[in-house]
């Protein structure tokens, strides 16, 4: 096999002094066939490609094979769900799916290991919308198949980048003539890189209390495409000091730290005493695609490990979120939402919102409650004139007190991410430090320019991840990053203090890990006394060890 790597030169003084020249080859992997459905729905030793369904609530669902695939092809597999009356009170929409999913794994491999999907760069598949058996939703559509990757953090690569269910993107079939009716669909598989255990075809609508639902498609020749293409590329950036936290790939994806459950009292009202939230932005993205980007501040009187996205399954909810437009500038805006469980209530009622402006996103944000009254302030960075005042039970926002009182046990306070948009992957916020201060709740101060963790030792405070946010926090002004694209299946980190000429002087022995993987690409991060103490260094990706 021809050698395929790419490396370049910087000083130790973490300055980038030349690029050496990069090869031209190309990384070459084959297609992985998951599954023809030409006989059934799969037979293979321990589960794998055998597709299974699980309906979601109240769903009446079967999975099937048929014998009609695409292109005249000897089968297919046969999605039916039926959906009854939404449960949602006064006609608003309602969520409806039904699951089919499989675990890919191939003969060379067994049942603890599963597939390494850095060789792959997408799921490509088929599907036929049975229009003439199924029903439009009241936005005249037919719903779709939401396809979704799924890690182990047992298994590979996956203890470096935790697990979860990572969303690729929407098959919203329309109806057609052309090609017997079927439709191809290809989709990125960049967002997840790591071992995959499982994916899922989520067959989804929308209903309402006044409409019923079904839904009838087909699927066919599900299939990763092998990322054939040039070597990945190397970049030898600056860090941005303090709690560096990445946004993920799909639309509407979350990505939060919060405050350890059941450690204690995070409501303001009925403390008796004024409370302030606040949080403090280092640096944040001047890439074009930070305007599908913002950052949230969440207060949930009521949380559990088993809830999903906190504005979405909470009953209770206020969230205040960071946006940046085209021009750098900030708005900042007030939501709320009461008794509204699995719903998005009055979120993003515009008639309910409150808003500040600033000229700049970086410095500190805060949201203040003056205990147990009702006025609530909002201070952007900068002079005390960078605030807007109002109050519970004004003409914006109702008095909502009652909803958020002290004493659940289960309170929470979120910061994180929200991604309005598929293309703001791999962006990235680097937050300097948070508080909740006030009397009467628990103290939370975070440094994360002096703190080396989530946890503050000095206040008790303590920060877990939520929604499976990839994150660092770098403890030096003087640190930087050793980048690379994906897919990078197959390829290593070297190092070498010499020269490029000889096979010899590279190695894998000065002490870095062959990175962190985060959206789009993977990072190495190269903090002071981390590397040999010569005059110049170089780093290569390569995918053949012995030379």
């Amino acid at each position: 096999m021809k050698i395929t790597r790419t490396k370049f030169l910087v000083s130790l003084a973490l300055t980038c002094l030349a690029l050496a020249g990069s090869s031209s080859l190309l990384a070459i992997t084959p297609n992985f066939i998951i599954s023809t459905f030409d006989s059934d729905l799969g037979s293979n030793p321990y589960g794998t490609n055998v597709w299974t369904d699980a309906p979601q609530g109240t769903v009446s669902a079967a999975l099937m094979w048929t014998n009609a695939g695409a292109g005249g092809s000897n089968g297919a597999m046969f999605i039916v769900a039926d959906w009854p009356l939404g449960t949602a009170a006064g006609g608003a929409y309602q969520w409806l799916e039904h699951q089919a999913s499989v675990r890919p794994w191939d003969a060379s491999t067994n049942a603890d290991h599963g597939l390494d999907i850095r060789y792959y760069s997408s799921i490509d598949f088929d599907v036929l919308l049975k229009t003439n058996e199924s029903s439009t939703n009241l936005n005249g559509n037919y719903g779709g198949i939401n396809v979704n990757l799924v890690g182990d953090p047992y298994w590979g690569i996956n203890s470096t980048n935790g697990t979860g269910w990572v969303y690729l993107g929407t098959a919203a079939p329309t109806p057609t003539t052309t090609n017997g009716g079927w439709q191809h669909f290809s989709m990125s598989t960049l967002p997840f890189q790591a071992t995959l255990s499982q994916i899922v075809f989520d067959c989804y609508n929308w209903a309402n209390s006044n409409s019923t639902m079904h839904t009838e498609m087909m699927v066919d020749n599900v299939k990763l495409i092998g990322a054939n293409g040039p070597p990945p590329r190397m970049q030898y950036v600056k860090a941005n000091r303090g709690l560096n936290m990445w946004a993920t790939a799909g639309g509407g994806d979350r990505n939060s730290i919060e405050t350890l459950p059941g450690s204690g009292y995070y409501m303001w009202a009925g403390s008796g005493f004024p409370v302030s939230y606040s949080f403090t932005v280092g640096a944040y993205p001047t890439d074009p695609a930070h305007t599908n980007l913002g950052v949230r501040l969440y207060l949930l009187p009521a949380v559990s490990s088993g809830d999903g996205p906190a504005d979405w399954d909470t009953t209770n909810c206020i969230f205040v979120e960071l946006n940046v437009d085209t021009n750098m500038i900030a708005t900042w805006m007030f939501h709320w939402k009461t008794n509204a469980p699995g719903a998005n209530g009055d979120l993003y009622n515009t008639g309910e919102q409150v808003t500040i402006t600033n000229p700049t996103p970086i410095g500190k944000w805060t949201l203040s409650f003056d205990g147990p009254g009702t006025g609530v302030t909002m201070t952007a960075p900068g002079t005390g004139s960078d605030a807007t005042n109002f109050t519970l039970g004004g003409p914006i926002v109702p008095d909502i007190r009652g909803e958020f009182q002290q004493g659940s046990g289960s309170e929470g306070v979120y910061l994180g991410l929200f991604t309005g948009g598929t293309n703001a992957g791999d962006l990235s916020v680097t937050f300097t430090a948070a508080q909740v201060s006030g009397l009467g709740v628990t103290s939370v101060s975070n440094n994360w320019l002096a703190d080396t963790s989530l946890t503050n030792n000095a206040s008790g405070s303590v920060w877990v991840p939520v929604e499976s946010p990839p994150w660092t926090i770098v403890p030096t002004n003087n640190a930087m990053w050793v980048n690379w694209n994906i897919p990078d299946g197959g390829y290593f980190l070297e190092t070498n203090t010499v020269s490029v000429g000889s096979p010899a002087n590279w190695s894998t022995n000065h002490g870095l890990p062959l990175g962190t993987i985060y959206v789009f690409h993977r990072g190495t991060l190269v903090e002071p006394g981390d590397l040999p103490n010569t005059k110049n260094l170089f780093f290569r990706l390569n995918s053949n060890p012995t030379q």
